[in-house]
């Protein structure tokens, strides 16, 4: 009796895992740390080519702060890219220990597992390594451990993200 309850209840873990990532889907989502901060790329120089920056942490007020385009593909893993705006084309790559955005360069895949309470961990498929940040700091990868800073929440906002006036939208005359 004890292990089939113990199977249940790993089965149930599993499905509920399964249930909150498939939440993740195709959209516009700002992607928030276990702190409240949240991604974005800072201020990047007007030059081209366009040069890599790093991903980093911002307060969730900032200006800094993006809005992130997700796409799902059919195996689950997830490409992320900057939705709209002054930094458009910019999309989510490893280099090394350290998470970057690039507008040269293909997205990197990345593999999202549920951690419980809503938040997930980003990691590199088939990798033990995932997103991590301290307190409004650059984003690394290093080895799953389970701490908050490895925990990351998806806030879905799909609408129109610079519309002169977002809540009055009018046909022209």
């Amino acid at each position: 009796m004890l292990r089939s309850a113990s199977s249940l209840f790993v089965l149930s873990l599993l499905a509920l895992q399964v249930a909150i990532v498939k939440a993740i889907d195709n959209g516009i989502y700002l992607i928030e740390d276990n702190y409240g901060g949240r991604l974005g790329l800072g201020a990047i120089p007007d030059i081209f080519p366009r040069p890599d920056v790093p991903v980093r942490v911002f307060e969730r007020d900032s200006h800094f702060v993006e809005h992130w385009k997700v796409k799902k593909a059919d195996d689950g893993a997830l490409t992320i890219s900057v939705a709209s705006g002054a930094h458009d084309g910019y999309k989510i790559i490893a280099n090394g220990d350290y998470v970057f955005a690039s507008t040269e360069k293909n997205a990197d895949t990345w593999s999202v597992t549920s951690v419980g309470g809503h938040q997930v961990e980003i990691k590199v498929p088939y990798k033990d390594e995932v997103f991590t940040t301290g307190h409004y700091e650059f984003v690394t990868l290093q080895h799953a451990q389970g701490l908050p800073s490895q925990k990351w929440s998806f806030i879905r906002t799909d609408r129109e993200l610079y519309h002169r006036n977002r809540f009055c939208v009018q046909e022209s005359w």
